[in-house]
């Protein structure tokens, strides 16, 4: 057996440093004791073995296919559209290590152990970034806001004076990210809204915006909010001019189950 070792270590020692093994190439295997137990497989077959035990039960699926030339590779497939978490992890060590997708005309695509990286191309610097820790680099922001049924001319002395109001106006199933109010000019004291939706995840960031129209036409006033808990109405959070809007940010309920909705200044 020791000879046999040293075969193997002057074959290795005599290969050109170009050598790489086909899916072709025999390898030798012994299984057990006997007469029998000798055997050999091609490179192709073991990488076939390990990757269908590897991928077993999990969320990637591993199968062979007849590529160009008569050559044999393995695919994986990705079961169920996704990935995750802990079995990325066991399929892919990340940690010093980069998955790229480059896109000629637009740039490389990298997901890396700390993120996600989104590189123009010939830039060495990430234009869009996304680390694990949750920090975010963006170049530009687009609020695509989500309003339903809302319209802007909707207010009146009872309608879109609170969120609940104009949740109930974008229509059932829908979370509105935008909220649409205006101060009600035909009334007098109809430049309050209320700030009590609990549709939202906490730490959720909504805006409120004054259309500067309601429902009798232009509304120039300012647009008066408030907590929840404030039912006299005695202490606005915050106030939005015409044509304007504001973002809140959801903290939870109060100790009287009362929604926290605070401005972010």
């Amino acid at each position: 057996m020791a000879q046999h070792v040293t075969t193997l270590n002057e074959i290795r020692e005599g290969m050109e440093q170009t050598d790489a093994p086909l899916s072709s190439d025999l390898v030798y295997a012994e299984r057990g004791t006997g007469s029998d137990r000798a055997k050999a497989f091609t490179v192709g077959e073991i990488a076939a073995t390990a990757t269908e035990t590897f991928g077993d039960g999990g969320d990637i699926a591993f199968s062979q296919y007849q590529a160009a030339g008569g050559v044999t590779r393995t695919k994986g497939d990705i079961q169920d559209g996704k990935i995750v978490g802990r079995m990325f992890a066991s399929i892919v060590n990340l940690i010093g290590k980069t998955l790229q997708w480059v896109n000629t005309g637009f740039g490389i695509t990298e997901l890396v152990w700390n993120g996600l990286r989104f590189y123009k191309e010939g830039s060495n610097a990430p234009d869009y970034l996304f680390d694990h820790d949750g920090m975010v680099k963006l170049s530009k922001l687009n609020f695509n806001t989500t309003i339903g049924a809302q319209v802007r001319n909707g207010r009146t002395a009872g309608d879109y004076s609170t969120m609940s109001d104009c949740e109930t106006k974008a229509g059932s199933g829908v979370k509105p990210t935008e909220y649409l109010s205006a101060v009600y000019q035909a009334t007098l004291g109809n430049d309050k809204f209320t700030l009590n939706s609990t549709k939202h995840e906490v730490g959720s960031v909504v805006l409120v915006t004054n259309t500067g129209e309601d429902s009798s036409g232009v509304s120039d006033g300012v647009l008066k909010c408030y907590l929840a808990a404030d039912t006299s109405f005695t202490s606005p959070v915050a106030e939005i001019a015409q044509f304007h809007s504001k973002m809140f940010r959801y903290i939870g309920k109060d100790a009287s189950d009362n929604p926290m909705w605070f401005p972010i200044d």
